[in-house]
């Protein structure tokens, strides 16, 4: 069962008195939460609880700089790890979700933020580039500045395709023809079933069921660094 929710602990009371009446309904279910609620371990353990056994995330960036210039304060990437051994302690499996193309951001990121997901074991990922909706600040900021390629991108035949933003002055933040390219080789991440959380799959309350589709398929090569962590190398 998924709750259409961006953020299901978003109201605390509500989403209490929420959870707390899903525990003798004994449902499995999926939604959305903002890692805020999830610093909070009584939080995570009413999820659990109530049945949540997976969690679609933000993330969005590994770059605290970036993340304030996006004014999303709440994200912190130096608690990201210990959010996510939370979840996984509980039983609560974790879809990431990354965006690229931030001016903090260069080539290294899409090897980075791979490395990442795998390293803290998610379950999968999702990966999308910063894109300029009309209307909004970061809009009128890329125009101002000279970087919108293309004014009107949404009106193009498949603007799902391309990237209307080009790089900042100090080269970051991709280029247009780059940040498709580095999103083409992420198309499927490597998640083989030993990248799962161990802690996960043997949670006793929160049985997992692996979701249909392809998750060994990423263009990508392994390898450990000296202190054992993953690290993965695209390939071209």
């Amino acid at each position: 069962m998924m709750f259409n929710d961006d953020n299901i602990i978003g109201n605390p009371s509500y989403s209490k008195e929420l959870l707390k009446a899903l525990i003798p309904l004994k449902k499995r279910w999926f939604s959305q939460a903002s890692l805020t609620g999830l610093k909070n371990v009584e939080n995570v353990e009413l999820l659990a609880k109530s049945g949540c056994n997976a969690l679609l995330i933000g993330f969005e960036s590994l770059s605290k700089p970036n993340l304030i210039r996006s004014q999303k304060y709440q994200n912190d990437p130096a608690e990201y790890r210990e959010i996510i051994r939370t979840l996984h302690r509980f039983g609560i499996a974790i879809c990431g979700s990354f965006i690229f193309g931030f001016d903090e951001d260069d080539p290294s990121v899409f090897e980075e933020t791979v490395s990442f997901a795998i390293q803290t074991k998610l379950f999968t990922a999702i990966f999308m580039i910063l894109t300029p909706y009309p209307g909004t600040a970061f809009y009128h900021r890329v125009k101002n500045e000279g970087r919108l390629v293309q004014d009107r991108w949404w009106l193009l035949e498949k603007p799902e395709d391309f990237s209307p933003t080009s790089s900042n002055e100090d080269g970051h933040g991709g280029t247009s023809g780059g940040l498709e390219k580095g999103l083409e080789r992420l198309q499927f991440v490597p998640f083989h079933l030993e990248t799962v959380s161990l802690e996960l799959l043997s949670h006793p309350g929160q049985p997992i069921r692996l979701l249909p589709f392809s998750v060994d398929a990423a263009p990508v090569h392994e390898e450990k660094d000296p202190g054992g962590q993953t690290k993965v190398q695209m390939k071209q």
